[in-house]
Protein backbone atom coordinates (compact mmCIF):
# COMPACT_ATOMS: atom_id res chain seq x y z
CA UNK A 1 0.00 0.00 0.00
CA UNK A 2 1.45 3.36 -0.98
CA UNK A 3 1.60 6.24 1.50
CA UNK A 4 -0.41 8.47 -0.83
CA UNK A 5 -3.42 6.15 -0.59
CA UNK A 6 -3.39 5.85 3.22
CA UNK A 7 -6.00 7.69 5.24
CA UNK A 8 -4.93 9.93 8.15
CA UNK A 9 -6.22 7.32 10.61
CA UNK A 10 -4.00 4.66 9.03
CA UNK A 11 -0.99 6.95 9.19
CA UNK A 12 -1.68 7.78 12.86
CA UNK A 13 -1.96 4.08 13.68
CA UNK A 14 1.67 3.59 12.62
CA UNK A 15 3.12 6.17 15.01
CA UNK A 16 5.36 4.70 17.70
CA UNK A 17 7.60 6.01 20.43
CA UNK A 18 11.05 4.70 19.73
CA UNK A 19 14.67 5.50 20.48
CA UNK A 20 14.56 8.70 18.44
CA UNK A 21 13.10 10.58 21.42
CA UNK A 22 16.21 12.01 23.01
CA UNK A 23 17.04 12.07 26.67
CA UNK A 24 17.42 15.90 26.71
CA UNK A 25 13.91 16.21 25.29
CA UNK A 26 12.48 14.02 28.03
CA UNK A 27 14.54 15.91 30.61
CA UNK A 28 13.21 19.21 29.30
CA UNK A 29 9.64 17.98 29.52
CA UNK A 30 10.20 16.84 33.09
CA UNK A 31 11.76 20.18 34.04
CA UNK A 32 8.90 22.13 32.43
CA UNK A 33 6.28 19.98 34.13
CA UNK A 34 8.02 20.44 37.47
CA UNK A 35 8.16 24.20 36.93
CA UNK A 36 4.43 24.35 36.18
CA UNK A 37 3.59 22.30 39.27
CA UNK A 38 5.84 24.54 41.39
CA UNK A 39 4.23 27.68 39.93
CA UNK A 40 0.72 26.42 40.65
CA UNK A 41 1.69 25.46 44.21
CA UNK A 42 3.21 28.90 44.79
CA UNK A 43 0.14 30.65 43.41
CA UNK A 44 -2.11 28.53 45.61
CA UNK A 45 -0.07 29.45 48.68
CA UNK A 46 -0.31 33.16 47.80
CA UNK A 47 -4.08 32.92 47.37
CA UNK A 48 -4.31 31.27 50.78
CA UNK A 49 -2.27 34.12 52.30
CA UNK A 50 -4.50 36.74 50.69
CA UNK A 51 -7.62 34.98 51.96
CA UNK A 52 -6.21 34.97 55.50
CA UNK A 53 -5.40 38.68 55.25
CA UNK A 54 -8.88 39.44 53.93
CA UNK A 55 -10.43 37.51 56.82
CA UNK A 56 -8.23 39.41 59.28
CA UNK A 57 -9.35 42.77 57.85
CA UNK A 58 -13.05 41.94 57.94
CA UNK A 59 -13.63 43.35 61.46
CA UNK A 60 -11.72 46.50 60.48
CA UNK A 61 -13.85 46.95 57.39
CA UNK A 62 -16.99 46.61 59.47
CA UNK A 63 -15.69 49.25 61.92
CA UNK A 64 -14.94 51.63 59.06
CA UNK A 65 -18.46 51.17 57.71
CA UNK A 66 -19.94 51.90 61.14
CA UNK A 67 -17.73 54.98 61.52
CA UNK A 68 -18.77 56.20 58.08
CA UNK A 69 -22.42 55.85 59.05
CA UNK A 70 -21.82 57.73 62.32
CA UNK A 71 -19.96 60.46 60.44
CA UNK A 72 -22.90 60.87 58.07
CA UNK A 73 -25.22 61.20 61.07
CA UNK A 74 -22.92 63.79 62.69
CA UNK A 75 -22.75 65.81 59.46
CA UNK A 76 -26.53 65.75 59.28
CA UNK A 77 -26.79 66.91 62.89
CA UNK A 78 -24.32 69.75 62.27
CA UNK A 79 -26.32 70.86 59.26
CA UNK A 80 -29.47 70.86 61.41
CA UNK A 81 -27.74 72.91 64.13
CA UNK A 82 -26.49 75.42 61.54
CA UNK A 83 -30.02 75.77 60.20
CA UNK A 84 -31.41 76.34 63.69
CA UNK A 85 -28.73 78.95 64.42
CA UNK A 86 -29.39 80.76 61.15
CA UNK A 87 -33.14 80.85 61.74
CA UNK A 88 -32.65 82.03 65.33
CA UNK A 89 -30.41 84.91 64.15
CA UNK A 90 -33.04 86.00 61.68
CA UNK A 91 -35.81 85.98 64.28
CA UNK A 92 -33.76 87.84 66.90
CA UNK A 93 -32.84 90.73 64.59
Amino acid sequence: MAKATQTPMQVAAHWKLDKTVSLPLLGGLIVQTSAVVWLIATMSARVDQFEKRADAFQPTIEKVIRLDTKLDDIEESIADIKLILRTSKVTTK
